[in-house]
């Protein structure tokens, strides 16, 4: 039998094995809100940075500059409280997949 082709990335995208093994234990047991000052959450707190330092040292650029956001609304919002002015950075970086009002705030900071 064979299988169709699955095109429809913007809905869902299958999942690396190395990304899900990285995961599983936040979301088995080392379950906590990052920004909560209970144990839970310091222990979150402490492995959202360590993954923030590892994607800044894959880019090349400093930890603070990574923003990571869990829903599509925040994204939209974000930069125009983040970035008051003209944003100062080497390069800025957007995906294609990101909602248009966020691409059309992006182009605005990049032209400010």
């Amino acid at each position: 039998m064979t299988h169709p082709v699955y095109l429809d990335y913007n809905g869902t995208t299958p999942n690396d094995p190395r990304g899900i093994d990285a995961m599983r234990p936040f979301i088995e047991t080392e379950f906590g809100n990052p920004s909560s000052s209970h144990w839970y959450g310091i222990q979150a707190k402490k492995a959202v940075e360590a993954a923030r330092r590892q994607v800044a040292a894959f880019l090349n650029c400093r930890a603070d500059e990574i923003f990571s956001h869990p829903v599509a609304l925040k994204p939209t919002t974000m930069p125009s409280k983040a970035w008051p002015g003209p944003v100062k950075l080497p390069a800025r970086t957007s995906s294609g997949y990101q909602v248009y009002s966020f691409l059309k705030l992006c182009r605005k900071i990049i032209l400010a």
